[in-house]
């Protein structure tokens, strides 16, 4: 286990750090080549279109990771890839046709300066994307790491050069920047899914219980309000700041926010990439022992790893701006240290929140995420208006530290680390004799 274990990081960890160049490739490149104000519309509709994403097809990955394992060992993996499939595409319609319509009746209603071809390209986004996810999960619930990093490299790299050529052609605007986007991820699905997922939906195998549409829905709906609540703590910041100072401001504390989060956005997936699967088999086969041990290694990974990027961004937080951010951008270096603490916090939520996925207790991570949000709205409103984006990275990490706390006591993480801590101990000290 510990060799496929190492295996499997590396090849995960060599994937994300492509992925972080090239979401820092695409950050470089469009803060020369927009102004912070069409980059700031760029952020705020991509915002939009992940909240989009997220209530539906979001809360749909999440059940297929979970019982992805189980329907493996039972020989029905193929048929629940047939049921979860339409389901899938189905949400990520009915959520692009809402959206559509509804900012395009806010642009007719408010006179907004906003193309509407950038609302139309920045939102159609969310079926391509359903699309590269849902097959994405797959590879990564059968452990299928190779694959699921070359789709996700490719991805990163492609969408940063589409958008500049697309700027190139059409002039330099958030509609540009928002198409090639969406080309792009179009054109790496249809390359990739053939490639990696060859034989994703063949015949053959069981078929799955009858009660498996049900369960699905009932492990996935509660989650769907959580994509609300999420997104406020993660992106509700650059609304309120747009609000109160315009989108000039929202896209230079957006520009830098990215740079901030990346690294340890990369950490996090490498850590639920490796670890989520071994925990969720463990629990599956009633391991608890194993289970124990893989969540003590998950926390001491993600730790460790977070806090070296703290240090990074505190000590060289000035040269990673100049580096990753075009001239009008660079003034937000001050907040790098500040947003990697608030993603460290965030870090080790999605750890203990896996807790309780694990049990099926997708309702408790509603009083995780309220809380979360509800700190985040009283934050924002209290801390933006005196401090700005300053403000706004002391928010998040406020409700970051109530949310995660409230996710370790509902998963029960403390006595969980009671029990692994003398069983790794005793472990240890066999190897030695």
């Amino acid at each position: 286990m510990v060799r496929r274990l190492a295996r499997e990081g590396v090849v995960v960890g060599a994937g994300q750090a492509v992925v972080v160049a090239g979401r820092l490739a695409t950050l470089w490149w469009l803060t020369r080549l927009l102004d912070p104000a069409a980059f700031g519309e760029v952020v705020l509709i991509q915002g939009v279109a992940a909240l989009g994403f997220g209530v539906l097809s979001g809360s749909l990955f999440q059940a297929g990771l979970r019982f992805h394992a189980e329907a493996v060992t039972d020989g029905h993996d193929r048929a629940l890839s047939a049921l979860l499939d339409p389901l899938v595409m189905r949400a990520a319609w009915i959520m692009t046709g809402l959206l559509l319509g509804s900012a395009l009746v806010w642009k007719l209603a408010t006179h907004a300066t906003v193309s509407p071809w950038a609302l139309v390209a920045g939102i159609l986004v969310i079926v391509p994307d359903a699309v590269r996810w849902n097959d994405l999960t797959v590879l990564n619930a059968t452990r299928r790491q190779t694959a699921y990093t070359a789709w996700t490299i490719a991805d990163a790299l492609a969408r940063p050069l589409a958008a500049g050529v697309a700027i190139g052609l059409f002039g330099p605007s958030s509609a540009s920047a928002l198409a090639g986007i969406c080309v792009a991820v179009v054109a790496v699905n249809v390359v990739c899914a053939p490639l990696l997922m060859p034989k994703r939906r063949d015949g053959g195998g069981a078929a799955v219980p009858a009660d498996t549409r049900t369960r699905i829905l009932r492990f996935a709906v509660p989650l769907m309000p959580l994509a609300l609540l999420t997104w406020i703590v993660g992106l509700a910041d650059r609304y309120v700041i747009a609000a109160m100072a315009g989108a000039g401001a929202a896209g230079l504390y957006a520009a830098v926010y990215g740079v901030g989060s990346q690294g340890f956005l990369a950490l996090g997936t490498v850590g639920l990439a490796v670890f989520r699967p071994l925990y969720f088999t463990a629990v599956d086969a009633q391991d608890l022992a194993r289970g124990r041990r893989v969540m003590l290694a998950w926390l001491a990974a993600m730790a460790g790893g977070s806090l070296f990027g703290i240090v990074a961004l505190t000590v060289l937080g000035s040269l990673i701006a100049k580096i990753c951010l075009g001239p009008e951008f660079q003034s937000g270096a001050p907040l790098l240290p500040w947003i990697g603490a608030a993603y460290t916090l965030q870090t080790l939520q999605t750890i203990f929140e896996v807790l309780l996925y694990a049990k099926h207790k997708t309702s408790s991570l509603l009083h995780v995420q309220l809380a979360g949000a509800g700190t985040a709205l009283v934050l924002y409103s209290v801390l933006i208006p005196r401090y700005g984006a300053f403000g706004a990275v002391l928010a998040t990490i406020g409700s970051f530290a109530v949310s995660c706390v409230i996710a370790a006591t509902l998963g029960n993480l403390f006595g969980a680390l009671r029990r692994t801590l003398p069983e790794t101990i005793g472990r240890t000290e066999v190897g030695k004799s």
